[in-house]
């Protein structure tokens, strides 16, 4: 993406370059070679200029774990025998819902790499693709992935950590989601899920365990010890009816290495935006967790989920990548607004990006915005169609 136009983004009135730091205002930002400059518009090669005034500035989000079959599950209620065609649209309607919503990136569990790397591209979002163990034949993927269930084979585990080790690859491990399948786990192998994976050996900083709605005290401190990070997934704690959710305060107590996701294939949304919601509610009901910040929580989404992935981008520094969004202030402010009052806006006023930057190229613009919503209508038409649901037309 370094071939795009310069862009001077001129007097932004606040720029989140961390979500952990406190805001910038009245700032000029200069886009330019996939990379970013602050506070100075000079040396900033001609090209297009945008007021920022009016706008709040903030890093991407990315998606820890995104499943494209769920807008598939969401229209059918199952994804068995999905055909290749309308997995592609899946892939097309997951790719244009996180550009509306400020995602830019995500990792996604798919058996066809290729298709996802060439959709990702299509659209301009980083995505990176992790394949089931029964696909990791095929090219292109980034991590290899393993669904935990009680009678999952202790040699298939080993089989996925040596795989990924071989490649340099991350072992996503989908574990602990609801309270039955822990129980099942404990009752079969005699130790809790997490436990039982830190006994066979596959637990290290290369794990990625999405999930942990259920987890005991030892068991966080084996993921502490073995640096393995956790994939936060909100609103699958929700919809599946989990009773539990993973415990945030003792997280970052603890200096886990932890992320934003969805998880989910039935609860499942590419918004990592709307996960940074759900958590923010259920962090003011669940007693253990009422003390995590809003800030917290959308640094987790942004800087916490683009290490996870592997992206790389995850703050406004000097010279860093330009993956960025412009917010609409939606009332003029007389100081920054929190992090509180941004989730409160994003929840209660459906709050949007209206310009949003990948390697420096203009993936959003409300011109664009249009665009794609219209083309998504288009592809659920189709989808509907490709899954034998005209009726429903």
């Amino acid at each position: 993406m370094r071939g795009a136009e310069p862009v001077l983004l001129e007097g932004c009135s606040v720029v989140y370059t961390s979500f952990r730091r406190t805001p910038l205002t009245g700032v000029d930002i200069c886009i330019e070679d996939g990379g970013i400059r602050l506070g100075s518009r000079s040396g900033c090669r001609s090209g297009t200029v945008l007021n920022c005034r009016g706008y709040v500035v903030t890093p991407c989000f990315y998606n820890a774990y995104v499943d494209p079959l769920s807008i598939a599950a969401r229209v059918k209620g199952s994804v068995e025998g999905v055909v290749l065609d309308a997995l592609r649209l899946c892939l097309e309607l997951s790719a244009i819902e996180m550009l509306l919503s400020g995602t830019c990136g995500a990792l996604t569990v798919l058996s066809r790499p290729q298709l996802a790397r060439d959709v990702g591209s299509s659209y301009g979002l980083r995505l990176s693709v992790a394949a089931p163990l029964s696909s990791a034949a095929a090219e292109g993927w980034d991590a290899v992935f393993v669904d935990l269930a009680p009678e999952t084979p202790r040699d298939l585990l080993l089989e996925a950590h040596t795989l990924a080790g071989e490649r340099g690859a991350v072992l996503l491990i989908r574990a602990s989601v609801d309270r039955r399948s822990v129980f099942l786990h404990r009752r079969r192998r005699g130790v809790f899920p997490v436990e039982w994976l830190d006994r066979v050996g596959v637990l290290d900083s290369r794990v990625v365990l999405a999930g942990l709605s259920w987890v005991t005290s030892w068991e966080l401190e084996a993921v502490r010890r073995s640096g393995a990070a956790v994939v936060v997934c909100p609103s699958l704690y929700a919809f599946e009816a989990s009773g539990s959710c993973f415990p945030l305060r003792r997280g970052f107590e603890e200096g886990l290495r932890m992320a934003m996701g969805s998880c989910g294939i039935h609860a499942n949304t590419p918004s990592v935006l709307s996960e940074v919601l759900t958590a923010l509610l259920s962090t003011r009901l669940v007693f253990w967790d009422r003390d995590t910040r809003p800030e917290e929580l959308l640094a987790l989404a942004s800087e916490g989920s683009s290490k996870v992935v592997g992206i790389g981008c995850w703050d406004l520094a000097e010279g860093g990548c330009a993956d960025l969004l412009l917010f609409p202030l939606r009332s003029p402010a007389t100081q920054p607004p929190s992090p509180m009052s941004f989730i409160s806006a994003l929840s209660t006023a459906r709050l949007v990006p209206d310009y949003g930057f990948i390697g420096g190229a203009p993936v959003g613009t409300p011109e664009k915005r249009g665009v794609l919503t219209e083309r998504a209508s288009r592809l659920g038409v189709e989808l509907l169609r490709a899954l034998g649901l005209e009726h429903q037309l």
